[in-house]
């Protein structure tokens, strides 16, 4: 008993660029299409910034009121939400995941 060294495998592998030009590997096998993006810890940093999560663009900062308002499609959010639930602090930061929830939900308390 052993592993067969040079067996094909059913699956191939693919790498395209997402549209923020990041890798995307794309696994192909008998159980369908599998695409893999590598989530970098950094892009989720406070960094100073906001970035709205619709427009992904880059917030105007507002210091006597204390938030940050997009200037394509107003979107608003308050210093002290981002200190007590997170933010956009980039612009990769403001893409939804797989699961159609941004980076800071996976944290809730709520649960």
């Amino acid at each position: 008993m052993g592993f067969k060294k040079n067996k094909k495998s059913d699956i191939t592998e693919t790498v395209v660029k997402n549209d923020r030009g990041e890798e995307v590997h794309v696994l192909d096998g008998p159980d369908g299409i599998v695409e893999v993006e590598r989530v970098h810890m950094k892009d989720f940093l406070p960094t100073g910034e906001e970035w709205c999560p619709h427009c992904h663009v880059q917030c105007d900062h507002y210091d006597e009121d204390e938030y940050f308002k997009c200037p394509e499609c107003g979107w608003t959010i308050t210093d002290w939400e981002i200190e007590e639930w997170g933010g956009h602090p980039t612009e990769a930061a403001s893409y939804e995941d797989d699961f159609g929830t941004n980076f800071e939900d996976a944290f809730s308390d709520d649960d």
